[in-house]
């Protein structure tokens, strides 16, 4: 059972446990760091675009869910294209944009251009 199943155990009335709780901040501070991360590169990443090479799925899970990986070979303005890699947590059936080949918009950490982010929307 997930954090979000726990958590509507406990809008039901349901029995919690501490390891309930436990992994229910575990989850939030997760989700808290990966949004301070991710606001950060919205602000002050770079956008450009990257095409989708290589996906494998599942290459890890923690409380958010399973994550997959991403290759993306990245073309930045006026340079050359270089291979990156990306971890996601998302749910692929809704995700029908990634695929082998996608072209997506990305943004990339100007201090460190093997950090970059996929956003929906450029």
């Amino acid at each position: 059972m997930g954090w979000f199943d726990r958590v509507v155990r406990i809008n039901a009335g349901a029995r919690v446990t501490r390891a309930s709780k436990r992994e229910a901040l575990s989850a939030f501070d997760e989700l808290n760091t990966l949004g301070v991360e991710r606001d950060r590169l919205i602000r002050e990443g770079l956008p450009e675009v990257a095409t989708i090479v290589g996906f494998e799925q599942n290459v890890a899970a923690t409380t958010v869910g399973a994550w997959h990986e991403l290759s993306l070979d990245v073309e930045l303005a006026g340079g050359e294209p270089y291979r990156a890699t990306r971890r996601v947590a998302l749910e692929l059936s809704t995700a029908p944009h990634i695929a082998v080949g996608a072209r997506v918009p990305v943004r990339v950490d100007p201090k460190d251009r093997s950090t970059v982010l996929v956003v929906t929307q450029p």
